[in-house]
C-alpha cells in the first residue's frame, strides 16, 4: 500500500483511538490478522460464553473460525441447520454472554459508532447485555467527522452528497438545496 495512504490511515487511527477513549471505550490497534488472533487467543478460553452479532468483518478476518477452535462455549448463530426460532433464541441468550463480538458499519474520528441493524439484536447487545463487547473493524470503516453537507459539480450537474441515513431526514435535502442556491454550486 502507498506510504502516503498508510500515513493518512495512521493519523485517522490515532484521532479515532483518542476519541474512543474519551468516550470510555478501549481501542486496540492490530496491523495484521495474526496480531488480532494472538490478542483474542488470550481471551477465548476457560469455557467463557461467546456470542457474535452479524458481521462480515469477523468472518473475513477468520475470527469466527478462531472462536470455534477455542476453549469457549460459542453461541453460534451461523451453525448449519438452525431454525429461525433457534437463531432468535441465540440472539436472546447473547445478552448473557461473557464476550460479545461484532463489527460496526462506520466509526467517525470523533469517536462515534454508526450501526444499521436489521432486527436490533446486534446494536442492543452492544449497548446493553454482555460484560465485554469487542468491536472489530478495519480502517475502511473510519470516516472523518462531519456536520456539513457537500455539493459538487459533475459535468455541469450539481450533486449533493448524502449517505443512506441522511435520507431519513428531509431537512438534509433542504440544506443541500439551499447550499446550492447560495453558492451556485
Amino acid at each position: 500500500m502507498d506510504k502516503n495512504l498508510l500515513g493518512m490511515y495512521d493519523l485517522k487511527i490515532e484521532r479515532l483511538k483518542k476519541a474512543l477513549e474519551r468516550n470510555n471505550m478501549t481501542c486496540n490497534v492490530f496491523n495484521t490478522e495474526e496480531e488480532l488472533h494472538d490478542y483474542f487467543k488470550t481471551i477465548f478460553k476457560d469455557q467463557k460464553v461467546v456470542a457474535v452479532g452479524g458481521s462480515m468483518s469477523l468472518d473475513e478476518m477468520h475470527v469466527l473460525d478462531l472462536v470455534r477452535a477455542s476453549d469457549v462455549k460459542f453461541l453460534d448463530r451461523y451453525a448449519k441447520g438452525l431454525t429461525k426460532e433457534e437463531i432468535n433464541a441465540i440472539h436472546h441468550e447473547a445478552f448473557n454472554a461473557d464476550i460479545y463480538l461484532t463489527s460496526t458499519n462506520a466509526m467517525t474520528t470523533d469517536g462515534c459508532l454508526y450501526n444499521i441493524d436489521g432486527n436490533g439484536n446486534r446494536v442492543a447487545a452492544m449497548i446493553y447485555g454482555p460484560k465485554d463487547v469487542y468491536v472489530v473493524a478495519g480502517v475502511n470503516k473510519i470516516f472523518e467527522s462531519g456536520k456539513k453537507f457537500k455539493v459538487c459539480d459533475f459535468e455541469g450537474i450539481q450533486l449533493g452528497i448524502m449517505i443512506c441515513y441522511d435520507r431519513e431526514f428531509p431537512e438534509s435535502a433542504r440544506i443541500l438545496m439551499l447550499k446550492e442556491e447560495q453558492t451556485g454550486k
